[in-house]
């Protein structure tokens, strides 16, 4: 880590923190951080198993409005700067942040 990382977390893939050597593990920093980080948070509110199993079209709206506005309550994101796409269970988001665009994905249904 140097002087200018602000936000700094172990990576997790697959739900597995990597740890590739004893006592040491893989690092985000800064934009990834808040990625994974907006990420977790939205794979705990539950929304995203709801959208998948939503079939009207206004309520999975209304359910993407609340997955909107959980990402922008994090306070590291620009409120209205999140652009969201929903494709066959998976969520593209983009969110502008303090260290610029951060583009993450989330796939829910297999």
């Amino acid at each position: 880590m140097n002087d200018f990382e602000r936000y700094l977390d172990l990576l997790i893939e697959g739900d597995d923190i990597q740890l590739p050597e004893i006592n040491t593990g893989d690092f985000v920093e800064d934009r990834q951080c808040i990625a994974q980080d907006l990420i977790h948070a939205l794979r705990e509110s539950g929304y995203l198993e709801r959208l998948v199993a939503e079939r009207s079209e206004p309520l999975r709206e209304f359910l993407l409005g609340d997955i909107r506005n959980l990402i922008e309550s994090d306070p590291r994101i620009e409120p209205g700067s999140v652009s969201m796409d929903w494709d066959k269970g998976k969520l593209f988001i983009a969110a502008q942040s303090e260290f610029g665009v951060i583009r993450s994905s989330v796939e829910v249904a297999k």
